[in-house]
């Protein structure tokens, strides 16, 4: 089943499962337009666009309890790690450093990030703690509802819609050992 309309033209990446499975966080680049962040609910089809024009959004990451989504982002001229809770839609950006962060991956307990840091001088994994949404700068992000909703039937049958069976490589000659 495809949750989004086939494009030829926009960019997918990094799809996350929530973890209650209800919802899948992907980032986006849409024709024409900077990467954003898409969340797809799996139940009814619901689409949801999280965007700040200007900015791109990438490399979505559930929080453990699954209110919270962490993403990196260049809205402040270099990519930062951030927070937006998902029923307040309240966002906050949770690192300060001038050198860049990517790929946030939330710690079982909730309490830390691990992210992919770069700096002239290479790169490395920083870890850091989630103080909490007091300790972070508030951003302002645009949330939008897609007026264009998913698919929810999942197909059960993983064949080809042609019902022919999967041969990868039906041709391929592969010669034998004697």
């Amino acid at each position: 089943t495809l949750l989004e309309e086939k494009s030829s033209s926009a960019q997918y990446a990094n799809p996350r499962w929530s973890p209650d499975g209800k919802y899948i966080a992907l980032s986006v680049k849409p024709d024409g337009s900077l990467r954003e962040l898409l969340l797809l609910s799996v139940g009814d089809g619901r689409k949801t666009r999280i965007r700040k024009p200007g900015c791109r959004l990438r490399d979505p990451e559930w929080s453990p309890d699954g209110k919270a989504l962490y993403f990196s982002s260049d809205c402040s001229g270099v990519s930062e790690i951030y927070s937006c809770q998902l029923k307040r839609k309240a966002c906050h950006k949770i690192t300060r450093t001038g050198s860049g962060f990517f790929k946030p991956a939330a710690s079982p307990d909730g309490n830390s990030i691990a992210a992919l840091s770069y700096e002239g001088s290479g790169g490395t994994v920083a870890l850091f703690p989630l103080p909490g949404p007091r300790a972070w700068t508030p951003v302002s992000f645009v949330f939008e509802e897609d007026p264009h909703r998913a698919p929810v039937a999942p197909n059960p049958d993983p064949t080809p819609e042609s019902g022919s069976k999967y041969q990868p490589l039906p041709g391929l000659f592969i010669p034998r050992l004697l």
